[in-house]
């Protein structure tokens, strides 16, 4: 399930759980007498709406966790496309080293 699925299921019981506590109410704001349905019912979606909300909460760190590793990949495939960069600059300064060296040493053989 999604985050948003769970994050729907959680708060459609928290509303589904305030309607029932709304209706338990008489017209002077005290509350009625429970009968154990009633009861049962609201600790069913009590229950549900915790559940729902720590999946919610559970899916939420492993996207965060996902999000972090992610992060750590693409760093380190900054480092090593750094590195070959750094490598491929070294080389290329070699060669230009070497032919250099090589112009260097034809032109001192011819005014030799």
């Amino acid at each position: 399930m999604s985050i948003n699925s769970h994050q729907s299921q959680y708060t459609e019981a928290c509303s589904d759980l305030s309607a029932i506590k709304r209706a338990k109410q008489n017209p002077s704001g005290q509350k009625s007498h429970d009968s154990t349905f009633d009861k049962l019912e609201e600790e069913i979606l009590t229950e549900f709406a915790e559940e729902s909300k720590g999946n919610f909460e559970r899916e939420e760190d492993i996207l965060e966790e996902v999000a972090r590793e992610q992060e750590g990949n693409q760093e380190a495939q900054r480092r090593f496309e750094n590195m070959v960069k750094q490598e491929n600059l070294k080389q290329q300064l070699d060669l230009d080293q070497i032919q250099e060296d090589n112009l260097d040493d034809d032109f001192s053989s011819t005014f030799q």
